[in-house]
């Protein structure tokens, strides 16, 4: 019994100190070894478009070889992922590091996970493929890899799609049906896209076919347009844009329509500059949709506002990418409206603005990718670069009683607390700096901020041209710079 005994603790013992990896999926923790640092934990893509999703993605599903030849080949060019084209990528090839099993593990794993469905990959598919491309060069052209082996159809819920062309400089949508038609196609893709459309400006499209519906009860649907679109179910005009605009306009709409196929048409019209289209829709109780159109690159978030907004007296901060900001950025919107962005990584505040803060939707909702717009007018880029233009290392954030953040960080051989402040009419940056020994230190701003915003200082430190001029002592200094809006 005591003999039992022992070996159960032992047991036990061997168990608490197994590694975390022992619950791992097979390919997972291959995959965090090789991959997450470009692509991300959960296949999300790296950071400001650095790297392309995995999660979800054409690249990825369908037949295997492809993505096996992108792994032990690697692969360079211009591809297309999401409708964000990623420029001179090089992914590297990983045939000479990882074996034939680490390779159908890691693809096993990525096919298997975070929305895509396809099969495992066995060792000996990947063995037939690095000897079918022995001796060829490194890295493929994403082209060229196409053709061998081509995307998995995109399924949407468009049946029967057709696409009438119509030629002519509007200003708004016509009335197509007084128009007449230069010619009538199959899109055989059944996708709303200009694949096929040749002419770039003074053009318009009408799209007819049915939408089949699967679930009865009531549908979103969110259109852009670059310049004007409709969107007309059962002959009953849901969603509009018009007029000359770009992708950042947003119709959003509620429908309710019942099990079965529905008479859809999409009216669309072109007059100069870029073209585009995204037609995006969810079905009941927020239950999985997609796009009907080609996905867009550059367009405005698909996604519900959820707009965040200071609690009553005290600070409200967010932490998440910004536009405008590198990635780790902090977002401060102080009560009355007036609101900053602080780069964690340069140390300095790089954005004011007022009369808004933040749309969290985009991060809040589905993957949760992507670079949110602060919300709100008067937006001023104030800075770019690190903080006085030395190495920095930011040390902590702290709060007073109503949040109001104090930024602690490194500067050189400098100790700097930067405390921003909300004014009547801009921010209060409030600034002591530790200094071992007297001198002169610069702010940089951005010269383009002066043409919205003025600079008054208070302590010993002065504008000079697009630039605060510090003067120290030995000490604690302690600044005093309004930001104030014209």
């Amino acid at each position: 019994m005591m003999k039992a005994k022992k070996h159960i603790l032992r047991l036990i013992g061997i168990l608490i100190a197994m590694p975390l990896w022992a619950d791992a999926k097979p390919g997972e923790q291959e995959y965090q070894a090789y991959c997450l640092a470009c692509h991300g934990d959960k296949g999300q893509g790296g950071v400001n478009f650095s790297a392309p999703p995995l999660a979800e993605s054409a690249w990825v599903q369908g037949e295997a070889e492809r993505a096996i030849k992108v792994v032990l080949n690697g692969l360079k060019g211009n591809i297309e992922v999401d409708g964000h084209v990623y420029t001179a990528l090089m992914m590297p090839p990983q045939g000479a590091v990882l074996s034939d099993k680490q390779i159908a593990d890691i693809l096993s794993y990525v096919r298997t996970s975070w929305g895509n469905k396809s099969g495992k990959v066995k060792p000996a598919a990947v063995a037939k493929v690095r000897k079918e491309i022995d001796g060829i060069e490194p890295f493929y052209e994403a082209s060229e890899l196409l053709k061998q082996h081509p995307l998995p159809k995109v399924e949407t819920a468009l049946r029967g799609l057709l696409v009438e062309t119509y030629l002519g400089e509007w200003n708004k949508l016509p009335d197509f049906s007084k128009l007449k038609s230069e010619g009538l196609e199959e899109e055989h893709s059944n996708i709303i896209s200009f694949r096929n459309i040749s002419h770039r400006k003074n053009f318009g499209l009408v799209w007819t076919g049915q939408f089949e519906n699967r679930k009865r009860g009531g549908h979103k649907f969110i259109l852009q347009a670059d310049d004007g679109a409709k969107l007309i179910i059962n002959g009953k005009e849901v969603a509009k844009i018009d007029g000359i605009g770009d992708m950042k306009r947003v119709a959003r709409a509620e429908h309710w329509l019942k099990k079965g196929l529905h008479d859809i048409r999409v009216e669309y019209f072109q007059k100069g500059g870029d073209r585009g289209i995204s037609l995006y829709w969810e079905g009941p109780n927020n239950s999985k949709g997609g796009f009907l159109t080609d996905k867009v690159k550059d367009i405005a978030p698909v996604h519900e506002p959820i707009v965040l907004k200071p609690p009553g007296s005290e600070a409200f901060i967010y932490r998440n990418f910004i536009e405008g900001v590198s990635p780790r950025a902090i977002a401060v919107g102080y009560p009355g409206g007036k609101s900053i962005a602080f780069s964690q990584d340069d140390c300095t505040m790089v954005l004011m603005w007022k009369s808004g803060f933040i749309d969290a939707g985009l991060h809040w909702t589905g993957r949760g990718k992507g670079f949110t717009k602060p919300v709100g007018e008067g937006l001023v880029s104030l800075s770019s670069g690190s903080a006085f233009g030395l190495d920095v290392n930011f040390l902590r954030m702290e709060h007073d009683e109503h949040r109001y953040p104090t930024f602690v960080y490194q500067a050189g051989d400098y100790t700097i607390e930067d405390k921003p402040l909300p004014s009547e009419n801009g921010i209060k940056r409030v600034l002591k700096i530790h200094a071992q020994k007297a001198g002169k230190l610069i702010y940089p701003l951005n010269a383009a901020a002066l043409e919205t915003i003025a600079i008054e200082c208070e302590g010993k430190a002065k504008l000079k041209e697009s630039a605060i001029e510090m003067t120290l002592k030995s000490g604690v200094n302690t600044y005093t710079i309004n930001y104030i809006y014209k």
